[in-house]
């Protein structure tokens, strides 16, 4: 057996995880981190789209090339039925390698004297008391024996995605935050493939009224939360695909395959992925003594359209920051000072954000098409949402809103009243508990179950 003793074990070597490992680390803390995969392929091995603003925020340096893929270029959304269609000159958001910035931010991790286990399993976690105190995993490296780790710690944090492997291990906060119903999960995919006929690629855009490095973006697909986006680069080399679904429609790989089916212009797969999402709000109780959550554990994603990098980095930043004044990382007081600190910054513009999902979900494809024609959908408020920081509409925007609703071609009346909640349930998410008591907690709990329709958590 081997013995690791750490202040913070880390459990998921993706971004999450591995930002929280670096940061920690780089505060003074002894970090171990321990990841299923081997760890040259822990976390998204795709391209994924994050605002610049999300790293400055979260403390790390922006992507550089060849990390960074592309940046500044235009975006036009169509609806599924052609009869919606939004431009945006400038996408806010930056396409990022997360193969590159996986390995930077481990690269981070390491030379701040984090240490990583890669091809763990883990089989069990033992509490102390209420708090867990040791983590046992197996270690299994090709070519060597396989060793069992025990690896004794303070705190621990989960950064392990939907599978929730210390969370599901942990009895109180596991009855607290239920697993993320079928209907709340994104199935994402994207891809990049050579184009096999430059020829063939023209003619698509062309069709659609695209150029060549311009981001086409079919929304509705397969009605409510579904969207396929088609990127051909400059030099007609490579086209990148990106396409999600939820709930019970078709996955983001069958959508993908679907697509690819009907364009023989697209050619062999360069590289690519797919990973589930949790579309909600983020847990109420996003700590316990000696256990943090983070990341899509935590469900700390923008649900709007599915993005949970840069709110990965901030909620590492987070967590580093809510700990540094605190000699015990596994305290009660630190539990709360992440908790409190996250809700008040970074919670309420994301339960806001899936209120609009959820009402966006219910939609078919041609009532999406009628909220993209209605005024209530304009370039202004899609390039907010792109760049996750959402502005209010202006009068004008009302206006035109309004305008179609009296023509009678604005989106059905339960989207408006769905939508009616946003600003509530923002408001309600972003006042957590002043005080850390078990009590408050649930109250808190309770009030945003009531503004946000969801289960409540405790």
């Amino acid at each position: 057996m081997h013995e690791v003793e750490a202040d913070i074990v880390v459990a998921g070597a993706g971004v999450a995880g591995s930002a929280a490992a670096a940061f920690l680390a780089r505060a003074g803390r002894k970090v171990a981190v321990v990841e299923a995969r081997a760890i040259h392929l822990a976390g998204p091995r795709w391209v994924n789209y994050v605002p610049p603003w999300m790293f400055a925020e979260a403390g790390i340096d922006r992507p550089i090339e060849p990390e960074l893929l592309a940046r500044d270029f235009p975006l036009t959304a169509v609806s599924a039925t052609g009869k919606g269609r939004i431009h945006i000159p400038k996408n806010p958001a930056h396409a990022v390698d997360m193969r590159r910035l996986i390995a930077r931010l481990h690269a981070m991790a390491e030379q701040a004297g984090a240490r990583f286990f890669g091809q763990t399993r883990i089989d069990s976690l033992e509490f102390d008391g209420d708090r867990p105190a040791i983590l046992i995993a197996q270690e299994r490296v090709p070519g060597q024996p396989e060793r069992t780790l025990r690896l004794r710690a303070r705190a621990f944090a989960d950064a392990t995605g939907l599978h929730g492997a210390l969370l599901r291990r942990h009895r109180e906060l596991s009855a607290l935050c239920p697993p993320v119903a079928r209907r709340d999960i994104c199935t994402a995919a994207q891809e990049v493939r050579r184009v096999a006929a430059a020829e063939g690629a023209l003619r698509f855009l062309d069709e659609h009224g695209v150029k060549p490095s311009g981001s086409l973006a079919f929304m509705g697909v397969a009605g409510g939360f579904s969207t396929l986006s088609v990127q051909v680069d400059a030099n007609l080399g490579t086209v990148d695909l990106l396409a999600g679904g939820a709930g019970d429609g078709p996955s983001g790989r069958e959508l993908l395959r679907d697509f690819i089916r009907r364009q023989p212009w697209i050619g062999e797969l360069e590289s690519g992925g797919a990973a589930a999402i949790p579309l909600r709000h983020p847990h109420v109780f996003l700590a316990a003594p000696g256990l943090f959550l983070l990341g899509d554990t935590a469900c700390q994603v923008f649900s709007a359209h599915g993005s949970g990098v840069g709110m990965a980095l901030i909620a590492a930043r987070t967590l580093a920051d809510a700990l540094a004044g605190h000699d015990d990382p596994g305290s009660p007081a630190a539990a709360f000072d992440y908790s409190r600190s996250f809700h008040r910054r970074w919670s309420g513009v994301l339960a806001a954000m899936d209120i609009f999902r959820r009402a966006a979900q219910g939609l078919t494809g041609e009532e999406l098409a009628r909220l993209m024609e209605s005024g209530l959908v304009t370039p202004r408020g899609m390039t907010a949402n792109l760049d996750q920081r959402p502005v209010p509409p202006t009068p004008a925007d009302l206006w035109r809103f309004t305008g179609a609703l009296l023509r009678g071609r604005g989106p059905p009346a339960r989207f408006l009243r769905a939508l009616a909640r946003a600003p509530l349930a923002g408001r309600v998410m972003s006042h957590p508990p002043a005080a850390n008591s078990h009590a408050a907690w649930n109250r808190f709990a309770r009030r945003v179950e009531k503004v946000s329709g969801e289960t409540a958590e405790g």
